[in-house]
């Protein structure tokens, strides 16, 4: 069987990928993930993160540099091995990035519109920027 394109990785981009290259039926598209269907319970409560290091769900091969801030330790990265990858083993946790410093992004990187956008999100969500 020939395929036009092979994504390796089913996490969220490979996932959106082929979501997207398959819009057009005629294009034939092989997605592979090494890990496992997500069916661990750990990875739907966010209690359970901690439980997915180092399990059948993490690659359990990755580690930083040395850091020369914590005295030189290098320090464990999870790595997702299942379908949805890193997505499906990250905690459910997020940070809401502070407006000030999106205020103060290049022109280069936002455009009129999008900071405009970001600006009404800010004012809806938390009131007027001050």
């Amino acid at each position: 069987m020939t395929f036009d394109y092979i994504i390796v990785g089913a996490g969220s981009a490979g996932c959106v990928l082929a979501n997207r290259l398959t819009e057009n039926p005629a294009i034939t598209v092989l997605l592979l993930e090494a890990g496992p269907k997500n069916t661990k319970l750990e990875t739907i409560i966010p209690g359970g993160y901690m439980k997915l290091h180092r399990s059948s769900v993490d690659w359990n091969c990755y580690w930083t540099t040395p850091q020369p801030f914590l005295q030189n330790r290098k320090l464990y990265h999870p790595r997702g091995k299942v379908l949805g990858g890193c997505s499906a083993t990250n905690a459910m946790a997020y940070v809401r990035g502070h407006a000030g410093v999106m205020m103060t992004c290049s022109p280069t990187l936002l455009n009129q519109s999008t900071t405009n956008s970001f600006k009404t999100h800010i004012m809806v969500k938390t009131g007027p920027c001050t």
